[in-house]
């Protein structure tokens, strides 16, 4: 708690989810403290250079009640070879701030998976559900499942409570990845046949995710 307000630390503040969700908690009544990369810019940024099985979140954990985690080695092009990069920031990085959470007497975690843990296509089945037996593709979609099987196995040891979230394609204004690509499209005004693809996708918008 800060002054009468309990306080969750957001990491990944500064990207596009966590520049929605931010104001989303402090209009609820929390006090947000926020994980900067750089320098920080306000009294409640702490600087954490980078995430991994190394780094010290103590001062980044003192007093508060919650965590959610929303920073993360995302998909890039031709990454699918960095295995390791992804291991150390999605599972061990991931892992090591839920340890230490619980060890700092944290009560809630908050994960930001990915539907890329399901698999790429529900083609011939209906939608996931989250009792669907994993099947990750790619270096991305393989790191958050096993941080997800991890923080798992935690939660059966640990007093913290550990929820993970799995969204879809996420858009909204700032969104990045496919859905800027697909925008981007959009905007040279050259005719897409967007009817005659006969495929389905979920979306979810950052507002409500957030």
């Amino acid at each position: 708690m800060k002054d009468g307000r309990p306080v969750v630390l957001v990491t990944g503040a500064g990207g596009f989810i966590g520049r929605h969700l931010e104001p989303v908690l402090q209009s609820s009544g929390w006090t947000v403290r926020r994980t900067v990369r750089a320098a920080a810019t306000g009294p409640n940024d702490v600087l954490i250079e980078s995430i991994g099985p190394q780094t010290d979140w103590r001062d980044a954990l003192e007093g508060v009640d919650a965590v959610v985690h929303l920073a993360a080695r995302v998909h890039h092009p031709n990454e699918e070879h960095a295995v390791e990069l992804y291991r150390n920031v999605n599972v061990e990085g991931t892992l090591h701030l839920a340890r230490s959470a619980a060890s700092m007497g944290v009560r809630q975690f908050i994960f930001l998976s990915s539907i890329h843990v399901n698999g790429r296509s529900t083609e011939g089945r209906g939608p996931f559900t989250e009792a669907d037996a994993l099947t990750p593709r790619g270096v991305y979609g393989k790191s958050k499942a096993a941080a997800e099987s991890g923080l798992r196995a935690m939660a059966q040891d640990q007093g913290m409570h550990i929820t993970v979230v799995r969204p879809p394609l996420v858009y909204g204004a700032g969104a990045k990845g496919n859905f800027d690509l697909l925008v981007r499209a959009v905007r040279r005004g050259i005719p897409l046949p967007f009817g005659l693809v006969r495929n389905r996708r979920a979306f979810v918008s950052v507002e409500n995710l957030s």
